[in-house]
């Protein structure tokens, strides 16, 4: 059995969910990263029922593989895996996003130059060929942005793209793909936090990590590659690439938790009220119910229920 060990400086968690189509190259360039003894490595999956549990029985070898009976989501598939870290930093990583060595010995440089930061995210190219754009990080968001994003023309000041080799900057959040933390400070809250099923959880982890006084950071000297598969599309049940029903729930429960319940609700209730206008927009000028349509596959006013299985990205 492959353990993770404390003479190694990271340990890399991957979630992974009907993952066989894109796993390979993340396992490909992790497994490098081992071979350098840069970082060992722990595998989650969420019962999986393609090919994905045959081919990580491969890379038993080097990693250690956990194969579990019922679909975690991934704030708590990342738990399970969380509970055989023991090296100081903590790497998670999607199972369709490759992150390099070169990467890894960057972002943990930084942590250790900078002990005041308690997670980076790398300069995070997004999407496939042609398709491409480099993700955003900025200010977590709050009960206004709920109607900035509807308007789909304001966004928060701050809003940038994480670019190689840009000069690092403090962030309210990274995304999740890729993402380093301190172990010590993923122990002291308890990992993520179990109600998030799936999208959200990065910006709570962050919002956690700013409350014991440390700092969330974008680092473009680093680089990774996350191709996204499904989230570079849309179609009636998608909000942004998201899975509407799980991304609003968790967008409710995020802002219930830390701005209120009033503020959360008035705020979708203002949502409502603008979504309903621009659509009229949209009818009149023969753009149909487009825009409507992920709003009511995600429904209004629900938060997450324990138990519900999800879609790991």
């Amino acid at each position: 059995m492959v353990t993770t060990g404390s003479n190694w400086p990271v340990t890399a968690v991957v979630v992974t969910y009907q993952s066989a189509a894109t796993l390979g190259p993340a396992l490909a360039a992790l497994r490098r990263s081992y071979d350098q003894g840069l970082l060992r490595c722990v595998v989650v999956d969420n019962a999986s029922q393609d090919e994905t549990p045959s081919l990580l029985a491969r890379e038993s070898d080097w990693a250690k593989i956990v194969i579990e009976t019922i679909n975690h989501g991934f704030g708590r598939g990342c738990n399970v895996g969380f509970a055989h870290v023991q090296t100081p930093y903590t790497l998670l990583v999607n199972p369709d996003a490759v992150v390099e060595p070169d990467a890894i010995r960057t972002m943990v440089a930084f942590l250790e130059e900078n002990p005041h930061v308690g997670i980076v995210g790398p300069a995070t190219k997004v999407g496939q060929p042609g398709r491409e754009h480099y993700q955003h990080a900025g200010t977590r968001p709050g009960p206004l942005s709920v109607l900035q994003q509807q308007i789909g023309r304001f966004a928060p000041a701050d809003l940038r793209p994480i670019t190689p080799g840009c000069d690092a900057f403090r962030t309210g959040w990274v995304c999740g793909a890729v993402l380093m933390i301190r172990t010590d400070l993923m122990r002291q809250l308890g990992g993520f936090d179990p109600a998030f099923f799936l999208y959200y959880e990065e910006m709570d982890l962050s919002a956690g990590v700013e409350g014991l006084g440390y700092e969330t950071w974008a680092v473009g000297a680093a680089m990774a590659h996350h191709i996204g598969g499904a989230s570079s599309t849309e179609d009636d049940g998608r909000i942004h690439g998201c899975i509407a029903s799980h991304y609003y729930e968790s967008r409710r429960y995020y802002l219930i938790k830390h701005h209120g319940w009033l503020l959360a609700t008035g705020a979708e209730l203002a949502e409502a009220g603008l979504l309903l206008l621009l659509t009229g927009i949209d009818l009149l000028r023969g753009r149909g119910l487009r825009r409507l349509r992920p709003r009511l596959q995600g429904g209004w006013f629900r938060v997450p229920r324990p138990g519900r299985e999800f879609q790991v990205e």
